[in-house]
């Protein structure tokens, strides 16, 4: 199977985010030039069965057969996507990795968190066209293990994704359910610092 371009995007964002659904990676780099709505049902992962006909879910079955990406199955979930060492090695070999390691598992208690910041995430990036460095990046970049004392310190609070802007850069959290006031103070404190 020859790569094309479309699919290392797939790849890189795989490494980038920790896991895609396939509405995500057919909403992103598939049907782009359908309408706004019917993106944002794929990008949130709302898929139909008629989505599994389509090129997005034939690709990723190519990829997955070639070994450079997994399919995980949760209960209650479409189909999510992680990249595989093969996949990442193979963008080492290209020089398009950004990331040191994979997330080689999903727990089925994040999915629903993961995917919805991903969604935002993505979307943000096209939208807004400024670059957005996703919690793995934000953890990759910020090397708290050499900054840590000891085991009791805890690591750095990160947000979800943050906007990289010179001028007015911004922290992103993503929320399912509400915090309590005083939480939220204390991480917008720790974002600003």
């Amino acid at each position: 199977m020859r790569l094309k371009e479309r699919d290392f995007k797939v790849l890189e964002a795989l490494e980038k985010w920790g896991a895609l659904g396939l509405g995500q990676i057919d909403g992103a780099f598939f049907r782009r030039t359908v309408d706004w709505p019917e993106r944002m049902r794929l990008m949130f992962n709302e898929i139909d069965r008629r989505d599994y006909w389509q090129g997005a879910y034939k690709r990723m079955d190519m990829l997955k057969k070639q070994g450079l990406v997994k399919l995980e199955s949760y209960i209650n979930h479409h189909q999510t996507y992680l990249l595989t060492r093969e996949g990442h090695r193979l963008l080492q070999s290209r020089g398009r990795s950004n990331l040191m390691g994979i997330r080689p598992a999903m727990p089925e208690l994040f999915l629903e968190h993961e995917l919805t910041v991903t969604a935002v995430g993505l979307i943000l990036e096209e939208s807004s066209g400024k670059r957005i460095l996703s919690h793995r990046e934000l953890y990759a970049a910020h090397n708290w293990r050499e900054r840590r004392r000891s085991r009791l310190d805890k690591g750095p609070l990160l947000p979800d994704m943050w906007i990289v802007d010179k001028e007015r850069p911004c922290a992103i959290e993503v929320e399912l359910c509400q915090k309590s006031g005083r939480r939220y103070e204390n991480l917008w404190e720790e974002y600003r610092r």
